[in-house]
C-alpha cells in the first residue's frame, strides 16, 4: 500500500468518525469553512482544466467531498438538536434576523408571479 491509498482511507475513516462523535463548535466551524474552501478549489480546478485527463480523479474527489459535507450536516444537526445551539447573536433579537419577519413573505409573494410573467428561461 502506498501513501495515497492510506491517506484516502484515513480521510474516509475521519469522515465516519465525524458522523459518530459530536464535534465541538469551533472545530465544526473550522471544518465548515474548510469544506467551502475545498468546494471552491474543486470548482476552479474543473473550470480551468484544459485536458480531460487532468480531472481523471474527479469522481473520487466529488465522492469524498460529498461524504465530507454529509458528515458536517449530520454533526451540525446533532449540535443544534442536542444542545439547542442557535448560532450565536447573528440572528438578532428573537432570531428574526436583520430583514425582519416580513421578508420571507415578500419573496414568496413576488417570486412566483415574476416567474410566471417573465418566464423561467432566456
Amino acid at each position: 500500500m502506498n501513501i495515497k491509498e492510506m491517506s484516502l482511507g484515513t480521510v474516509i475513516v475521519a469522515i465516519v468518525i465525524f458522523i459518530i462523535l459530536p464535534l465541538p463548535t469551533p472545530l465544526l466551524d473550522f471544518l465548515l469553512m474548510l469544506n467551502i474552501s475545498l468546494s471552491l478549489l474543486i470548482l476552479l480546478g474543473t473550470l480551468y482544466s484544459s485536458e480531460p485527463l487532468d480531472m481523471s480523479l474527479f469522481p473520487t474527489i466529488l465522492l469524498v467531498a460529498t461524504l465530507f459535507r454529509l458528515s458536517l450536516s449530520v454533526s451540525t444537526t446533532r449540535l443544534i438538536l442536542g444542545s439547542g445551539y442557535d448560532g450565536g447573536p447573528a440572528g438578532g433579537p428573537g432570531g428574526r434576523g436583520s430583514t425582519g419577519p416580513w421578508f420571507p413573505f415578500l419573496i414568496a409573494g413576488t417570486a412566483p408571479p415574476l416567474v410566471r410573467v417573465l418566464g423561467a428561461g432566456p
